[in-house]
């Protein structure tokens, strides 16, 4: 295997970085062998929005990468995983909706553009994935690939819960292109994004930030950017969320439009550090981080009296809070 990776010069483009192409170490254990022979072969693409596109090698070129993948992956025969049961498919969906894990925020879906920064369409996802990659990418992204945008779903469920959720996605995504429409997509497009009773977590382009922002809106008219590329709350703003036509015009990668007045902007950020990924805790995220070495985790929250954000820094058996009021 490791000649004909040689020889196709794959790690040329895949190499172990956040922004560019997947990382190839992860390939074996992720990838289907069916698929990776059309995408060899240049018969898939799964980012269509992308400019980059994989080189098409031929069907004899690739072969015996295609065969020696498995083997590397050291995981033994594929698994299929569950078969899908109508029941689990229709709570799969519910999940996969707007009122769910509201995975239609990051990814495609059916053809319909994310609200966010696109990943990849979700009505593939069975096609490309081996099930026990899948599971294991859904129950840990960060030890996976360190400081993905992918959150933590699972910090405080059990193991049987966590399970459950990951065979009900499963199930549902086992549908291929004949997957329902989940609540939130196929509705009359608006690039105007307001949240109605609970927080919008959205990654995507923002002006003043790293490609790597993170917008919150809160219920409530207040909003902020946090940037996972220096783990540091840039600035909050008051009114309504975010425009994102121009993040989804074109190619993308025009920052969104914040649709209200910042009130308050964070010094400039300063230190070494490393994203560690965020989970949700009532709805808000909690960013998970390193600064300096030191291990941080940082929960903002609206004030419970007047316009503003709470802010809770955690590090060790420390803990300390401030307020940002408008």
């Amino acid at each position: 295997m490791r000649r004909a990776v040689e020889r196709l010069q794959c790690a040329k483009c895949h190499a172990p970085a956040i922004t560019g192409p997947p990382p190839l170490e992860e390939a074996p254990h992720k990838l289907r062998a069916e698929w990776l022979r059309d995408v060899l072969a240049g018969k898939r693409r799964i980012r269509q929005w992308e400019p980059l596109r994989m080189p098409d090698f031929g069907a004899a070129a690739v072969e015996p990468l295609v065969r020696e993948f498995p083997a590397a992956s050291g995981d033994g025969p594929e698994r299929r995983g569950p078969t899908h049961d109508p029941a689990d498919v229709a709570e799969g969906i519910k999940l996969i909706g707007a009122g769910g894990l509201a995975c239609i925020k990051c990814h495609d879906y059916r053809g319909y553009a994310s609200t966010g920064t696109r990943g990849p369409d979700m009505v593939y996802m069975h096609d490309r994935m081996r099930f026990d990659w899948f599971r294991r990418w859904m129950l840990g992204p960060q030890r996976i690939i360190e400081g993905t945008s992918m959150p933590d779903y699972f910090g405080f469920k059990t193991a049987e819960e966590a399970d459950a959720t990951v065979r009900l996605l499963w199930n549902a995504m086992s549908l291929d292109r004949q997957m329902p429409l989940p609540d939130g997509v196929g509705e009359e497009a608006s690039t105007v994004l307001r949240p109605a009773t609970e927080a919008i977590v959205l990654r995507t382009f923002l002006p003043g930030c790293t490609p790597r922002a993170i917008a919150v809106g809160l219920p409530g008219y207040v909003s902020y950017a946090w940037d996972a590329g220096t783990c540091s709350l840039r600035y909050a703003w008051f009114g309504d969320f975010l425009d994102a036509a121009p993040t989804w015009a074109g190619r993308g990668g025009t920052p969104a439009k914040l649709l209200g007045k910042k009130f308050w902007t964070g010094p400039e950020p300063a230190g070494e550090t490393k994203f560690l990924g965020y989970r949700l805790i009532e709805g808000y995220p909690e960013f998970h981080y390193l600064k300096d070495g030191a291990e941080v985790y940082e929960l903002i929250t609206p004030l419970d009296d007047g316009v503003g954000l709470k802010r809770r820094l955690r590090t060790g058996t420390e803990e300390r809070s401030e307020e940002i009021r408008k």
